[in-house]
């Protein structure tokens, strides 16, 4: 089995509280992750909810003091379309991306992990993966950024967020090596990148009947 994207949808503001709605698939074994950029890296999440039900904090990684980006994640969400709400604990520029995903380990969802940040005008971070998997990264940046994302990646969203929150998500196919690029990101511009390596659901096990000197599965 394989990890399967299934959608994407993002928001911008400014306020304590961003709200958007996001649909997700009725297919089996979800998962949906939610990155949060803002644009004072010294400020964390208060909290981050889908259909009312709490996520989970995973990853955070800031760069200097204009730019901070984090990951939550959410073990079987609810279907259909149903609203993110982000809770900020500042009233600065702020922007989020939603990406939900079917055939993933219900168990261990996300394997390994990475994070990155700096002022580069090109991003280049690798992470371990395999075949069947998929990896997901976002990052954000501060002041009307523009991100390209880098071959092999197919971009899930990019928004200009109020305020200077730039961020933007992609994925790739797991592999040994993935490596999650972005390039025209305008110089002098700090940005905060976090990568994790979503896992695929094992097979369905099947048993064994033994009948005469043959057997059978199914």
């Amino acid at each position: 089995m394989a990890v399967v994207f299934d959608a994407a949808s993002s928001a911008t503001n400014s306020l304590v509280t961003l709200t958007y709605s996001h649909t997700v698939t009725t297919a089996a074994n979800r998962l949906l992750i939610v990155t949060m950029h803002e644009s004072d890296s010294q400020v964390a999440i208060v909290s981050a909810t889908y259909a009312g039900v709490a996520m989970t904090a995973l990853l955070a990684q800031n760069t200097s003091t204009v730019a901070r980006t984090e990951l939550w994640y959410l073990i079987a969400p609810a279907t259909g379309a149903n609203d993110v709400v982000v809770v900020y604990a500042d009233i600065f520029g702020h922007s989020s991306g939603a990406a939900s995903f079917s055939g993933v380990n219900q168990t261990t969802p996300i394997g390994n992990t990475n994070t990155n940040s700096g002022q580069a005008t090109v991003i280049s971070t690798v992470i371990a993966s395999v075949v069947g998997n998929m990896v997901y990264d976002a990052l954000g940046s501060h002041s009307n950024v523009t991100f390209t994302p880098g071959a092999g990646q197919t971009e899930r969203f990019d928004i200009n967020g109020d305020n200077g929150s730039d961020s933007a998500g992609s994925t790739e196919p797991g592999a040994a090596s993935v490596t999650m690029s972005w390039s025209d990101i305008v110089a002098g511009k700090f940005w905060a990148q976090v990568l994790v390596d979503i896992i695929a659901a094992l097979p369905t096990v099947s048993r064994q009947i033994q009948r005469g000197l043959g057997s059978r599965y199914i």
